[in-house]
Formats: C-alpha cells, structure tokens, sequence
C-alpha cells in the first residue's frame, strides 16, 4: 500500500464529517478501544464512542461547517501511518480558517482508520 491510501482515508474522513454522516465516521475510526481526539479547546475524547458523540455534538452545533484537507506529510510504518497537514475550515460566514492537523492511522483489515487526531487553530 501507499500512503495514497491514507490519503484516501482522511479525504473519506473529511467528506463524511461534510455530510454530517455520523456512522460512516464512526466506521472510519479505529476499533482500538483508546480513539483519542483533541481540537483546540475543550476536554478530549477519548474512545471511538465519545470521539463520534463529540463529532456528532459539533455537527448540530455548526452545521454549515466544511473541512478541506490540506498539503499531507505522510510517513507510514507497516500497519501504522501518521499525518501532518494544514487543513481549512470554511465557516458559515464564509471565513476560511487555516488549522493544524496530527493524525495517527492504523491499518485494521486491510483499511486506515483513524486512532488519534489532534485539530488546533494556531495563534495568530
């Protein structure tokens, strides 16, 4: 495989979180019992259950919200991959956010899901 493929996992990721497609993000997590996400404020979440509900709690807050992916530094080791990247965040004003993105991928049945994110929007 190719890091192409984890590409590809975090656009699926992205365009699933676009459409506010909770199961299919749900999928898209590792089944490793400590998922962890963490974003720029408030608590992490931690397992592949808190991580969706707190996805799941941003869609219904922001609804118009949109993620496009950014340049992506990929490196990958057998079945673990990881990932550094600038994406944007569109808001509902129309206001393109730039963010730093980490993320930790690992290959479970022969597709990338992922275990840890980490999202922040550095000071300006």
């Amino acid at each position: 495989m190719s890091d192409a493929d984890v590409r590809d996992a975090l656009q699926r990721f992205y365009e699933a979180m676009n459409g506010h497609e909770v199961a299919v993000v749900g999928e898209l997590f590792s089944n490793q019992r400590q998922v962890l996400i963490i974003g720029t404020g408030g608590p992490w979440s931690i397992g592949r259950d808190a991580a969706v509900g707190a996805l799941a709690e941003q869609f219904e807050a922001d609804p118009a919200v949109r993620f496009e992916a950014g340049d992506m530094t990929v490196e990958e080791h057998g079945d673990v991959a990881w990932v550094a990247e600038n994406p944007r965040i569109h808001l509902a004003d129309g206001t393109v956010v730039l963010c730093r993105h980490t993320a930790v991928l690992t290959r479970e049945d022969g597709a990338w899901r992922v275990a840890q994110s980490h999202l922040s929007v550095p000071e300006e």
